[in-house]
């Protein structure tokens, strides 16, 4: 007679056995787990099937790449520094003014640093583009018209 192939339910080890033991229980020998020997049926093959991994559908063919995307041509522009008359600088250097004339000899030198700072604070920098204020030194690019902008 043929021997009964099958798999330990526990551990899934492949195992075999005479076909006439059949029905009697025994003991894997990798798990020590009690398996019943399954009894075959006529006709068909003892050796139990493992199913087959499922299939994936075909992958449709890849689609030639898009023309690239064109981007508008930027203009190039400069950082200009401009000086305001209204503002926190200019209020800073009227005080530094206040404090060289009226307060002599002390005011003098703590009203030059005054001034100097004031000047400092009333220079913005602009676009040459569009003359839009820039808030940061480290932007390249305009906020507003775009255009790429060099220090100078």
């Amino acid at each position: 007679m043929a021997d009964i192939k099958f798999n330990c339910p526990s551990c899934k080890r492949s195992l075999e056995a005479p076909a006439d033991m059949a029905g009697q229980l025994i003991d894997c020998p990798t798990c020590m787990e009690s398996i019943e020997i399954p009894i075959p049926t006529r006709g068909v093959n003892t050796e139990i099937k493992r199913p087959s991994p499922p299939t994936l559908p075909p992958t449709p063919p890849l689609q030639p790449a898009a023309a690239p995307l064109q981007l508008a041509p930027q203009h190039a522009a400069h950082i200009n520094k401009r000086g305001e008359f209204v503002g926190v600088g200019c209020l800073v250097q009227g005080l530094g003014f206040v404090l060289c004339f009226f307060f002599f000899p002390i005011g003098l030198v703590a009203g030059i640093i005054v001034l100097i700072i004031g000047g400092r604070l009333a220079v913005k920098l602009v676009c040459s583009a569009c003359g839009n204020k820039i808030e940061d030194k480290g932007v390249n690019i305009c906020p507003v018209c775009k255009a790429v902008l060099r220090s100078g």
